[in-house]
């Protein structure tokens, strides 16, 4: 256990902290109480490739257990202003800042601080000025949080996406009617006016451009559908490369995971370029 969680570590820290191997030791004993572990007896392969998913469940548990009002305030501040990420290298590392910094967050309060310390999510250090700083625990933290910084992120896109939708449904539909009603109007004052029918013309022209106004916002829709299917796999990728690049085979249901994809999506040629790249990269784990 001790070999494998100093293997997940990031930057120049060493050492591992008792509440590491607490959460690894509570984990392989709830697979037991479950029976999910033959005989009783804990192997390495029990654990050895779960790592991120052990600490991932303990960061999701932890932040909802929190006050619900509090949880938003308590996840951003811990994903966005105490994890640095470089999206192009991916670097990723923690980072300390001053309490009185993390304090003028929105939604942030000492009580809430020393809540998250207390269930090890965060670790207080005194300063030489004599305040303190506040950092992830560990780096083992890193990669779980970043896992649900892209996940939520991910939640807040389509949720955008589906408000976008919407809206441009509401105002097809209601350009519709306008229309229909424009043409019943015409119509109608056709029959008993003839200078009306040039109205009636224009209408129609109105018609054809809200029409080609709605192909154009199914379109949209289209490339939004396509955009949810590129973050899906994005997400299981990311993952899947992070493991390869540790020397590990990703875990049998995220090759799952990608060779549905692969049926799933078989007429975007673009997305089965790129999980045809990635299954390349897998090799003998396939």
């Amino acid at each position: 256990m001790t070999q494998k969680l100093a293997e997940t570590k990031v930057g120049q820290r060493s050492g591992i902290e008792a509440f590491q191997l607490q959460i690894l030791c509570e984990y392989l004993e709830d697979k037991i109480i479950k029976g999910e572990i033959p005989g009783n007896r804990i192997e390495p392969q029990h654990f050895a490739d779960k790592i991120n998913e052990v600490f991932e469940g303990y960061y999701q548990r932890l932040i909802n257990k929190l006050d619900p009002a509090v949880q938003q305030a308590a996840q951003l501040l811990i994903e966005e202003k105490l994890i640095f990420e470089d999206e192009k290298t991916g670097e990723a590392r923690r980072l300390s800042v001053d309490s009185g910094v993390l304090l003028h967050e929105a939604g942030i309060t000492q009580i809430l601080l020393h809540q998250l310390e207390s269930t090890f999510l965060l670790r207080r250090e005194s300063t030489s000025t004599g305040g303190f700083n506040y950092e992830v625990s560990h780096d083992t933290m890193i990669a779980p949080i970043l896992k649900s910084k892209t996940e939520r992120k991910t939640r807040e896109r389509a949720a955008q996406e589906r408000l976008t939708a919407q809206r441009r449904q509401r105002r097809l539909l209601a350009i519709l009617i306008a229309t229909i009603l424009a043409l019943a109007a015409v119509t109608g004052a056709v029959v008993c006016v003839v200078k009306l029918r040039n109205d009636a013309v224009a209408a129609l022209q109105v018609a054809e451009q809200e029409k080609a106004n709605a192909v154009k916002s199914l379109h949209d829709f289209l490339e939004a559908q396509k955009a949810r299917k590129m973050v899906e796999f994005q997400i299981t990728s990311q993952n899947v490369k992070g493991i390869l690049k540790g020397g590990n085979c990703p875990p049998a249901a995220s090759i799952q995971q990608i060779k549905g994809m692969q049926v799933k999506y078989l007429k975007d040629r673009e997305l089965q370029v790129q999980i045809k790249d990635i299954l390349d990269q897998m090799g003998t784990c396939n």
